[in-house]
């Protein structure tokens, strides 16, 4: 009885150190230090008539850290020109990994909490959130055999996709964003060079990190305009300051809330569903201080 009783023991903590190292393994998918740098060679594609192709040189880096509103820690990270989602300029994104659950977490100014976003200990053909970890593989990097996973994911009614995929001690080798809303427009940022926890791996492109930040606050034409069913809104601010966005018919009553909160100096974008709402002309405004622009949209269906 007590031989088996003993096995028991030592087979509990076997199976526990086992999900210790798989848990151990699977954070190095996601490596955030204040100061790691990725920088991406990205290539937008064309197949219809929005061309020249083009290609430039994007970055991400982590450049703090800060402790939100639900007490908890999240790193600082600043995307410049790389893909994500429905744009690729200037980003700023509030990060955690959960080290005891290998989960991603995303902070929202808008709600003020916090979303998951991806689970590190996803395997080929798990689906998480709605996304598909789709492969998994060992691929080369800087000289370094590595595990890789490729996540992919369908965004608003299935007219545009987007995916990216990590690689152990790397974090994130490429992403994309393939909108074929009208024509397929492929944009693609792949890895060239990163510092992870002070060690630098290829050769760093010579590229000005510092963005180029307008002088007054700009709201630009959605696109595409007309639209069916979701459409794109982007804006800038040169400064921090409370930013809002409001969705009104052609009468000037208001709809809903699209932004409602305080940015740091930047551009963004946001993505608008238009799947609830009938056919016609709409208006969406940006006030922030003195600063009241508006403009139409014509949603088609």
């Amino acid at each position: 009885m007590k031989k088996i009783f003993f096995l028991q023991i030592l087979f509990l903590f076997s199976s526990l150190a086992a999900q210790t190292d798989t848990l151990k393994e699977a954070l190095k998918f996601y490596p955030l230090h204040i100061g790691d740098y990725w920088q991406y060679n990205v290539n937008k594609h064309s197949d219809g008539p929005y061309k020249p192709d083009t290609s430039w040189v994007g970055y991400k880096e982590v450049i703090g850290d800060t402790v939100m509103d639900n007490n908890k820690k999240y790193f600082i990270i600043k995307n410049n020109k790389i893909p994500f989602l429905y744009g690729y300029n200037i980003e700023t994104r509030f990060l955690r990994v959960d080290s005891s659950t290998a989960l991603v977490y995303e902070y929202i100014n808008s709600i003020k909490s916090e979303i998951k976003i991806d689970s590190l200990l996803s395997q080929k053909g798990d689906v998480y959130l709605g996304r598909i970890c789709a492969s998994d593989t060992i691929k080369d990097y800087f000289g370094h055999q590595v595990s890789t996973k490729l996540i992919k994911q369908n965004l608003i009614s299935s007219t545009s996709y987007s995916g990216w995929e990590l690689a152990k001690g790397f974090g994130e080798v490429m992403r994309y964003y393939d909108d074929i809303f009208v024509y397929s427009i492929l944009t693609q940022g792949d890895l060239i060079y990163a510092i992870i926890n002070g060690i630098e791996y290829g050769i760093k492109n010579d590229i000005q990190k510092s963005e180029v930040l307008p002088n007054e606050i700009i709201l630009n034409q959605n696109y595409p305009n007309p639209f069916n069913p979701s459409t794109t809104i982007s804006y800038s601010i040169p400064s921090t300051q409370h930013v809002m966005i409001g969705l009104f018919d052609i009468l000037g009553k208001k709809i809903s809330t699209l932004v409602d909160e305080e940015k740091l100096a930047g551009t963004y974008h946001l993505i608008f569903d238009g799947t609830k709402l009938a056919s016609g002309v709409y208006l969406y405004e940006l006030l922030s201080g003195s600063t009241n622009i508006s403009k139409k949209m014509i949603l088609i269906k």
